[in-house]
């Protein structure tokens, strides 16, 4: 779980690279890709709706000691009405409770959505994922089977922005915080602002704040433009 922005996606990139190939088999779907009612064929549209498909996937991984990772990007991004997506929600949980029930340990499923959705769908469901069929992040406070991503550190906004050398343009982290604040700690503001001033040929103290901010500004229409327009 993560705010837009975050990384969740990024992150799982970048988890999935440092699996070993041979034992794990990662199969990505975007939520932008997927439809609540039976459509395109894939994996997990069969192991929602033929329980013998379960089975064999199970028996043959087990023999080639092998493990199935589906990967549900984004349920947010499912371009359906809200009820749709309850019911989609619905058949994942149990799809991942059967799995549990089952023993069918060498299939495993991740699922990413933004934390605000998923409360709307958590709430609404009157679901939330089950500690005996996900993994528990144990912290001090309490156990849940979700994990959410956290915002970037002072530290890591003072790594990303070296990447940038941002201060051959005359700002530093801390002046990146005193223009901005908190839209820093969010990785894909972050990464804009800076691509905006590694990429300007005017310094910042030239450009300025709001040059920056229109940089921001225009990337982020870019990328819901993107979202908004993809082909279903």
């Amino acid at each position: 779980m993560g705010q837009s922005g975050c990384g969740k996606t990024a992150a799982l990139q970048a988890w999935i690279s440092k699996l070993d190939k041979a034992r794990y088999l990662a199969y990505p779907i975007s939520g932008n890709q997927l439809h609540t009612e039976p459509g395109v064929q894939n994996v997990l549209e069969r192991c929602l709706r033929e329980e013998h498909t379960l089975y064999y996937m199970e028996a043959m991984l087990a023999q080639r000691e092998q493990y199935l990772i589906l990967v549900v990007d984004a349920i947010n991004e499912i371009a359906e009405p809200f009820s749709a997506i309850i019911s989609y929600y619905h058949k994942l949980l149990q799809l991942c409770d059967d799995l549990a029930k089952r023993r069918f340990f060498h299939i495993k499923i991740v699922i990413t959505c933004r934390y605000g959705f998923y409360l709307q769908l958590k709430n609404s469901a009157g679901r939330e994922p089950s500690s005996s069929s996900f993994y528990v992040s144990v912290s001090s406070a309490e156990s849940q089977p979700v994990f959410y991503l956290p915002l970037l550190t002072d530290c890591e906004v003072e790594q990303f922005a070296a990447k940038y050398l941002i201060e051959k343009h005359d700002i530093s982290d801390q002046q990146l915080k005193q223009e901005f604040g908190d839209l820093i700690y969010l990785p894909i503001n972050l990464q804009i602002i800076c691509s905006a001033i590694h990429a300007s040929p005017a310094p910042y103290t030239a450009k300025g704040a709001f040059g920056i901010y229109d940089a921001w500004f225009e990337r982020l229409l870019e990328a819901a433009k993107r979202i908004l327009f993809a082909p279903r």
